[in-house]
Parts: structure tokens; C-alpha cells; sequence
């Protein structure tokens, strides 16, 4: 059975082997405790280096590196978005239309309106059959 070297475990650990090479060593590991311990030692060196703890913490070291200070965030929503700005129109114009008495007048057209059709009672058909035969023997009358 054929060992890796130590050096050969550190390639393995940062990755920068094939992929073929890779299945081989990690194949050699379940069957070998030699490699094995080779393999932990190597990988407790490398993780022993220093690594942000999150990728925000590598973002804000590389823009130290570079002098760069991040761009704050832009405002979610411009002002004339904003739905407060909708509701202090929508309330001056009904405050306005109100006092101009557009409402009133408005009301006053469909009252005007209802008051037509509910003062027309409907005739009743006996009704307007008299009052024709009324005008009829009106007029037969005044021919005499």
C-alpha cells in the first residue's frame, strides 16, 4: 500500500488538485490510519490560519486594505413614493372640496333627482282609462 507525503496532503487540504487525484486520496483514507493521522495533522495546520469569521468580516478587512469606505444605503423610497405624501392630498383635496360645497351641491342634484321619482306615483290603469273617457264625453258634449 502506497503512502501519501505530507506534502501531498497539504495539496489535498487547499484544494488544488484534480479532481481523480482527489477520489484516489480520499479512497486511501478509509483503508489506511497512517494517512490518516497524515491527513488530520495537515488539516489542523491549515485551519489554524487566520480566517474571517464571516465573509462580512473578509469584505470589510479587504476594504480597509484598499482605503475604501462602503457607500451608505440609498433611501428605500424616494419622497414622492412615500404613502404619507398620498394621504395629505387625498385629505386637503376632500377638506378643499368641502368647503367649496361641491358635496352639497352634488347631494343636492340626487335629492332633487329622487324627490322627481318618488313624488310621480305610478297611475293607476283604471285611473287613466277614466280620465280619457271623461275627455271623451267632454268633447262629444261640446259638439252638441
Amino acid at each position: 500500500m502506497k503512502h501519501f507525503t505530507e506534502k501531498e496532503w497539504k495539496s489535498y487540504v487547499d484544494g488544488s488538485i484534480h479532481l481523480e487525484q482527489q477520489v484516489i486520496m480520499e479512497d486511501h483514507l478509509y483503508g489506511c490510519d497512517v494517512c490518516l493521522a497524515d491527513y488530520l495533522r495537515v488539516n489542523d495546520q491549515f485551519n489554524h490560519f487566520k480566517v474571517p469569521e464571516t465573509p462580512i468580516g473578509q469584505m470589510e478587512e479587504l476594504l480597509k486594505e484598499m482605503n475604501v469606505t462602503p457607500k451608505k444605503k440609498q433611501q428605500k423610497r424616494k419622497n414622492k413614493q412615500h404613502p404619507m405624501i398620498h394621504y395629505v392630498i387625498a385629505a386637503s383635496l376632500t377638506v378643499y372640496l368641502m368647503s367649496s360645497g361641491l358635496f352639497h351641491q352634488v347631494t343636492g342634484v340626487w335629492k332633487d333627482a329622487e324627490s322627481n321619482v318618488t313624488n310621480k306615483a305610478p297611475e293607476s290603469m283604471t285611473e287613466n282609462l277614466m280620465d280619457r273617457t271623461l275627455i271623451l264625453l267632454d268633447r262629444l258634449q261640446s259638439t252638441k
